[in-house]
């Protein structure tokens, strides 16, 4: 059975290391010396809906994953900040895709909502699996 929480940080690791962008899952963790302190993502898992079968039997899993950019606001009200949003918001598109997740809505802007100071970018991610044949 594939773990799609570690599917989801390992992909969203692999896709933002360069910029050294820091996945957390449910919450902001301590941001270390190297990250990148303009931006940082936080997923989570909100369902994990069950198919099943005539018998009862468990055959497909399908898991909704909300994950959420945080962008520093001062650099969202620029246009080079606008520009770098849009570009990490496709990188992102493009790898969770890569990894089997689709993504139907795109990204929604939802404000201030830890009220950090940053603005905040949601997208929620799809991803089924067959559990039994």
């Amino acid at each position: 059975m594939t773990d799609v929480l570690q599917l989801v940080q390992s992909t969203l690791d692999d896709a933002l290391e360069t910029d050294a962008v820091r996945v957390y899952w449910g919450q902001r963790g301590e941001i270390d010396e190297d990250a990148n302190k303009q931006e940082y993502i936080v997923y989570s898992q909100d369902s994990d809906d069950v198919l099943e079968s005539a018998d009862g039997g468990v055959v497909a899993r399908s898991a909704s994953i909300a994950v959420r950019l945080y962008v520093d606001q001062n650099r969202c009200r620029t246009y080079a900040g606008r520009s770098a949003w849009k570009t990490r918001t496709d990188a992102i598109l493009l790898a969770m895709e890569a990894a089997g997740f689709l993504c139907a809505g795109g990204w929604s802007e939802i404000g201030d909502v830890d009220e950090v100071g940053f603005s905040t970018f949601l997208a929620i991610f799809d991803y089924a699996r067959a559990e039994s044949a």
